[in-house]
């Protein structure tokens, strides 16, 4: 299943409360120039459908669902810049590699990477690539995660400028008394749990973007019921995955 139908079934669950809430993404506040110089946006059809951040020159670390399914020929990348309409620059996709042990059904695993097609160039401080987490921690405060998804489930409008909210880690078990199954069966170690402040959260198109603390990246967006209905939005632990990210991104 791909990574939009996916949202939207999630979606159905939280859709009449998200209707009666704030037509922003979570609170969102628009983003500094260079704030989130890793940030990337991956675009199909013109449209931003996920997010995405830099590792190094070649490659770009998002979620398996947003390139399950999907040739490189689909997919764009846009680097440089916290304004879709100024700046930056659209870069080609060329190979996208898959979590070997992805699962499309349960989304455990739910990491991949985008190789471009070129090399970028750090010179500017609105393009350069991210710190990867190393260590596991249960908890946290003062997170950030920022992107271009949609402002509500009911307003299709996708910002021209990046969004980003603060917010804390919580641990697996508080995580996973929040949801029933299906979902409850999801969180593990592997994964890492946000739990925001009422009306915010990820929404449509955010999904493979950057949890940071600290300037270090520590979860990759993979699911949520959106947008900003108060459970936890659910990350791929990088720390967890941080091995075969690098014995892929350094050849």
């Amino acid at each position: 299943m791909k990574t939009f139908t996916r949202l939207v079934l999630l979606a159905l669950i939280g859709v009449a409360a998200a209707k009666s809430r704030s037509p922003r993404i979570a609170g969102g506040m628009d983003a500094n120039d260079g704030q989130f110089p890793f940030q990337v946006a991956l675009i199909n059809g013109g449209l931003v459908y996920c997010g995405g951040s830099i590792v190094n020159r070649r490659w770009v670390l998002t979620a398996a669902a947003c390139i399950f399914g999907k040739a490189p020929a689909d997919v764009d990348l846009f680097v440089g810049s916290a304004d879709r309409l100024t700046g930056g620059q659209n870069v080609t996709a060329e190979r996208f590699v898959l979590h070997p042990d992805f699962d499309e059904q349960t989304y455990a695993n739910d990491i991949g990477l985008v190789r471009m097609a070129e090399s970028l160039s750090f010179t500017s401080e609105q393009l350069q690539p991210v710190t990867l987490a190393t260590d596991f921690f249960e908890t946290a405060t003062d997170a950030t995660v920022s992107g271009w998804g949609r402002f509500s489930i009911a307003n299709n409008q996708l910002p021209t400028r990046l969004q980003f909210i603060r917010t804390d880690v919580i641990g697996t078990g508080e995580c996973a008394d929040q949801f029933e199954e299906p979902y409850r069966g999801r969180i593990s170690d592997r994964t890492i749990c946000t739990d925001n402040q009422p009306e915010q959260g990820v929404c449509l198109g955010d999904a493979g973007g950057p949890l940071v603390l600290d300037d270090v990246l520590v979860g990759v967006q993979s699911w949520s019921i959106p947008c900003g209905t108060g459970l936890p939005d659910v990350y791929e632990r990088v720390s967890h995955h941080r091995p075969w990210i690098l014995a892929l991104t350094l050849l």
